[in-house]
């Protein structure tokens, strides 16, 4: 639900991960997911300051659990709310399975394994 209502808002994450994502009990002790950590979210439609879409490394994001768009460098796709859902399904892999599905010791090794 949290990604459902960030897209009507118009933001997007863009670092969907299991640390990103708090187990916490309702009123009725139901378990409910809450996404945390808004720090390199992005609200769609608006400019950012020239430089701030990228850390000092050029990427915004984990590497381990970010999507194809993410690696492709400013402007060359969109990153919208398919990221997040993208980044959500390595998530869920990684619960699964322990690993993430591309797995690599650099960014270039994850972005190579991912593509091919």
């Amino acid at each position: 639900r949290a990604l459902a209502v960030a897209e009507v808002c118009g933001v997007v994450h863009r670092d969907i991960k299991p640390s990103n994502l708090m187990l916490e009990s309702d009123a009725s002790e139901a378990l409910v997911v809450k996404v945390i950590d808004y720090g390199v979210a992005k609200v769609m439609g608006l400019q950012a300051e020239p430089g701030a879409e990228q850390t000092q490394a050029g990427f915004v994001g984990t590497p381990a659990f970010a999507s194809p768009e993410q690696f492709a460098g400013a402007g060359q796709l969109p990153i919208d709310t398919r990221s997040d859902i993208y980044s959500l399904g390595v998530t869920l892999w990684y619960l699964l399975c322990g690993r993430t599905p591309f797995v690599g010791r650099t960014m270039e090794e994850i972005r190579a394994r991912q593509t091919s």
